[in-house]
């Protein structure tokens, strides 16, 4: 099965809002591939990275786990990049200030 009719079948049946959650488990090829193609649902062109962020965050709740976390984050940074090939000089820049945006509204909203 491609990792877009796993995606497919698996929205489905999971609400869209919990899927990045499912798909970060696993660090596997196939995992990674389906969460490739989840995050390429999301059309960032030309937004700005927290405006980007707010998107995604808008329709997919974060998992709880920290690797998790970091998973997602990695394939929200790819995309973004993917989409926005200019602005930062890699995927691993644009992870930098995704996850630096991300501390900053957390320590914000959690004092």
């Amino acid at each position: 099965e491609s990792p877009a009719k796993y995606l497919a079948r698996l929205e489905g049946v999971v609400s869209r809002g919990v899927i990045a959650s499912a798909l970060s488990k696993g660090t596997d090829p196939f995992s990674v591939a389906v969460l490739r193609s989840y995050m390429r649902s999301f059309s960032f062109f030309g937004d700005p990275m927290d405006m980007a962020i707010r998107k995604l965050l808008m329709e997919a709740e974060l998992p709880k786990e920290t690797q998790q976390i970091d998973r997602c984050l990695q394939a929200f940074a790819n995309r973004y990049h993917e989409c926005n090939p200019g602005i930062y000089s890699s995927p691993d820049q644009a992870y930098f200030i995704a996850f630096s945006l991300l501390i900053l509204h957390t320590d914000v909203f959690n004092k």
